[in-house]
């Protein structure tokens, strides 16, 4: 097409896109979609027979005359083997390397990533409550210390020390930085920045294994006060979450995140689905007639419409947090002279006395033989040692799971007796 100044002003198009080629300037394109932006483009093709396309750039920024120009230059450097859009991919991918560089820079991908499992070979995405602590470890530690450094400057002796001052100041701190920057330099390795992982096998402290199983005149207290309490940090949806919690020895992110859709008063029962779930599987629990009592109330004084427990401190339908409820609970616990108790110990205690000489009295000798370690394990939704059983076995064991945890109900009734069960 013989292309003109006044031709190209008034070129239009009903398709989505339209190319005309300057019968002046072979290569030479000029393309007009129909919602009338317009652009000029060369074709080409490199010493190994690929075909290109080389954006020139947008009319009328660029007039006829400078896109020919242009065009003619281009041409100049494609006849010396020059690979022109080839060379520009390699100087945009050596960019992002650079800003990849450091750290900080890093960081912010990686967590992208993680999100939707793509920080890893055959990844899957990181639960958000996952990704919520990793990121407070990074902003509140790793990124003071090596935020701003490039990756490559940063020495295994570096990391070393810095997991060794954050360990001595607290263990499970040490661990989580160590776990994050190996996870960070993992990643720096994927995405070729580093030749290798230089964080691996470094010297951490063990999780120290908890054996703190709460006494009766403990669970007492603790029933107590969040049955009455009047401690106004200590609000209804707390003291509710922390009731349910001690029920049904769900983890605390599990209870705090209860939704009245995952709930059937009918069958008695709480389905958490696999998305919530720490071992990403479909967890069933059943409802004593204490846990639907809890229900019940938190129906009446909290009233979410999403969420049980839903909290009063946002206008959205948000949950209660599970930290807040932690720290709630540290609180209950300090001024009811409870040493080192935490809300997990809850789990303890009731899968311990699931299994004890006590509560197997309390239920009739054929459902006796369901008390077991295995049917504690499928309530407290720890996996079987046998990765194939369960991967098989889709059983949920809820008649068995429901012989437990009514005769832990029981049993933890008669504990706080004589006290009011309901407030």
């Amino acid at each position: 097409m013989k292309l003109t100044n006044d031709s190209l002003k008034n070129l239009s198009t009903t398709k989505d896109r339209e190319e005309h080629r300057d019968d002046d300037e072979p290569g030479l394109s000029f393309r007009v979609t129909k919602n009338g932006a317009k652009s000029w483009s060369l074709r080409y093709v490199t010493k190994s027979g690929e075909h290109r396309r080389k954006t020139i750039g947008r009319y009328p920024d660029i007039g006829l005359a400078r896109a020919r120009v242009l065009a003619r230059q281009i041409k100049g450097d494609v006849a010396e083997k020059i690979d022109v859009v080839g060379r520009e991919k390699e100087e945009k991918a050596e960019i992002e390397r650079q800003k990849l560089n450091r750290l900080d820079m890093l960081a912010d991908e990686y967590f992208a990533a993680a999100a939707n499992g793509t920080h890893k070979v055959k990844g899957k995405p990181k639960r958000p409550g996952v990704l919520a602590e990793e990121k407070r470890h990074w902003e509140n530690h790793v990124k003071p210390e090596f935020g701003e450094r490039p990756i490559t400057s940063i020495t295994r002796q570096e990391i070393a020390e810095f997991i060794k001052r954050e360990t001595k100041a607290a263990p499970s701190r040490g661990r989580h930085c160590y776990t994050l920057i190996r996870q960070l330099m993992s990643y720096a390795l994927l995405k070729e920045i580093i030749p290798a992982n230089i964080a691996l096998k470094l010297p951490t402290v063990a999780p120290t294994e908890r054996e703190r199983v709460l006494e009766d005149d403990e669970l007492r207290k603790l029933w107590t006060a969040l049955r009455g309490s009047n401690d106004r940090r200590l609000t209804i949806e707390m003291r509710l979450a922390m009731c349910m919690a001690l029920l049904t020895l769900q983890r605390g992110k599990e209870v705090t995140g209860m939704r009245w859709s995952e709930v059937n008063r009918d069958q008695k029962t709480w389905t958490i689905p696999a998305g919530r779930m720490k071992g990403k599987r479909t967890q069933c629990v059943p409802l004593s007639d204490l846990a639907l009592q809890m229900l019940s109330e938190a129906e009446t004084k909290i009233g979410g419409d999403v969420y049980v427990f839903q909290s009063s401190q946002s206008e959205e339908a948000m949950p209660i947090d599970r930290h807040s409820l932690t720290r709630a609970f540290n609180r209950l616990a300090k001024n009811l002279e409870i040493p080192d108790a935490t809300p997990h110990d809850f789990r303890r205690t009731g899968g311990t006395n699931i299994t004890s000489e006590r509560v197997r009295k309390r239920v009739e000798p054929e459902k006796a033989a369901n008390l077991t370690r295995f049917i504690v394990g499928q309530i407290l939704a720890h996996k079987d040692g046998s990765v194939t059983a369960v991967h098989y076995d889709k059983n949920d064991y809820l008649a068995e799971k429901r012989v437990a945890l009514d005769a832990w109900a029981d049993l933890l009734q008669e504990i706080v007796s004589p006290l009011r069960i309901a407030a």
